[in-house]
């Protein structure tokens, strides 16, 4: 039963980061392209070509919590979402924080 858990965790944790990694944005890096950027690939330009402004986004994105982000999916009427939607969309918004700050450590 705990192993059956386990991999049942690890497996939803793959699928969002899966997820969070597949997003695309509705930039194209250049006129001739098919497909848009993902959107932490249209930060990451747009970061490196202006590596100050993206570093005071970034701090500011640094503090926002997870209790922070909880307190805010909280007040969504259970109406309107489930706890595993809810469960999801904060576990996107780890990942890409998560991924958004590492990012910042190279801009420095």
């Amino acid at each position: 039963m705990c192993i059956n858990a386990t991999i049942n965790e690890q497996k939803q944790k793959r699928s969002v980061q899966a997820y969070a990694n597949k997003c695309f944005s509705a930039f194209y890096g250049n006129i001739d392209d098919k497909k848009t950027l993902k959107t932490f690939d249209v930060f990451s330009l747009v970061a490196h070509s202006y590596p100050e402004a993206a570093c005071v986004w970034l701090a500011q994105l640094e503090n926002i919590s997870n209790a922070n982000v909880l307190k805010i999916f909280n007040r969504i009427n259970c109406s309107r979402i489930s706890t595993n939607t809810s469960n999801f969309a904060r576990k996107i918004l780890e990942i890409n924080k998560h991924r958004l700050l590492s990012l910042k450590e190279r801009l420095s």
